[in-house]
Parts: structure tokens; C-alpha cells; sequence
């Protein structure tokens, strides 16, 4: 049997852990996820509505953006808010209730999601 010298027996070590440690970390990172909540409410005698995104998985910082469709076809970004610590944000000021599309990023790459949401999703 071959013998080491410590310090190389300590980075062989430290190699191993450090690899297991990546290792767990990729195979248990949360999944990117979000809940939407749509309200209204009656300002100066107009409607407003307002969407809230709540992240109930990943890791932030979070990017949320809200667009009229999916920008892959022809969609427009009607309000974007860029690397935002809280894993809770609120769209407001939305004079008009058609469909929306709302993009989060989050703290990866390529780690985002989509999800659309429309006005019979309002609360009553």
C-alpha cells in the first residue's frame, strides 16, 4: 500500500467533501415555484386591480416581471422588478383586467417560471 503525506491525504479530504457537499446541494435545491392572488379594489371611483406573487420555492434574489403574453410570441413587459430579496411581490396600479403572463426568476441562471393568470382568477 501506497503512503501519503498528510497534506495530501487533508486535500484528498477536502476534495471529497467539497464534491459531496455540490453533490447534495444540486440533487436538494428547491424547484422554482409561486402562488398568484388577484384583488380589486375601487380608488377615486375607478377599479384597480392588483396580482401578488408569493414564492412558496427557490431561492432568491427574485426577478418578477408582468407581461400581457409570453414574449416568445410577441409579448410586451408591462412592469418588471429586478433582484428583489422578498419572496413576495405586488403588481399594482392595474387599470384593466385581461390575461396576464407572470415570468419569476430566481438566483440561478437559468432557474425562472411562468405562469398565466386572467381575471376569473379575481377574488370574488
Amino acid at each position: 500500500m501506497i503512503k501519503l503525506p498528510v497534506n495530501l491525504k487533508k486535500a484528498w479530504l477536502t476534495a471529497v467533501i467539497i464534491l459531496f457537499a455540490v453533490f447534495f446541494t444540486t440533487l436538494h435545491a428547491q424547484k422554482l415555484d409561486f402562488t398568484i392572488k388577484t384583488d380589486s379594489t375601487i380608488i377615486n371611483g375607478s377599479k384597480e386591480y392588483t396580482i401578488t406573487i408569493k414564492i412558496t420555492s427557490g431561492k432568491g434574489p427574485y426577478s418578477y416581471y408582468l407581461c400581457d403574453k409570453v414574449p416568445w410570441v410577441g409579448g410586451v413587459v408591462l412592469q418588471q422588478y429586478l433582484d428583489i430579496q422578498s419572496s413576495k411581490y405586488v403588481f399594482t396600479r392595474l387599470t384593466q383586467f385581461d390575461n396576464y403572463v407572470v415570468f419569476v426568476k430566481g438566483s440561478r441562471k437559468d432557474e425562472y417560471i411562468w405562469k398565466s393568470v386572467s381575471a376569473r382568477n379575481e377574488k370574488k
